[in-house]
């Protein structure tokens, strides 16, 4: 038959206080974070950790890429799609289902203006006095917050087409 590799077993408690034991009757270790699918989940629901570890991982694909920022001989629009491909797109992977407070969304709006420009080699607000208005129209680029909305309604539109016996669309309506 099939068999369960109890060392690999992880549980995270929500709404219940019941202990799970092994068949050797140890007791399965709950914790308040676990990742699955990639992904960090708090027993709370809150997305701060997890975009706190996204923003961290995109930061160092956007250091790897320092080379391609200095690059002379690429234009800004090109660097902003290299940009988008590789970092924006890793970063907001799979946070269409998420909910993000307002400060969650200021932080992703933050990093995005930073990264942009550092592409256009323009220093901080505070030395430049250049706003991040000003550097998202000199790229025509979105605030990405407005990126991950225009996802976020594209997710809801399949789940909207979606049969009405498909127990996800029952689940979101």
């Amino acid at each position: 038959g099939l068999e369960l590799n109890w060392k690999k077993v992880e549980m995270m408690r929500i709404g219940s206080h019941e202990n799970i034991f092994k068949p050797d009757v140890q007791l399965v270790i709950s914790k308040e974070t676990i990742i699955y699918l990639g992904a960090l989940l708090h027993q709370d629901g809150r997305m701060e950790a997890e975009l706190a570890r996204r923003l961290g991982i995109a930061s160092a694909e956007f250091r790897m890429l320092q080379r391609v920022w200095r690059h002379t001989s690429l234009t800004a629009e090109e660097k902003y799609r290299i940009y988008l491909s590789c970092v924006v797109s890793r970063l907001l992977y799979g946070l269409q289902a998420a909910w993000l407070i307002k400060v969650a969304r200021a932080r992703l709006d933050g990093f995005h203006a930073k990264c942009l420009r550092q592409i256009l080699g323009i220093a901080p607000s505070y030395w430049s006095r250049i706003s991040n208005e000003a550097v998202l129209q000199a790229l025509q680029a979105p605030n990405l917050t407005d990126i991950l909305l225009q996802q976020q309604l594209n997710f809801f539109g399949h789940i909207a087409r979606r049969a009405a016996t498909c127990s996800i669309r029952q689940l979101v309506f």
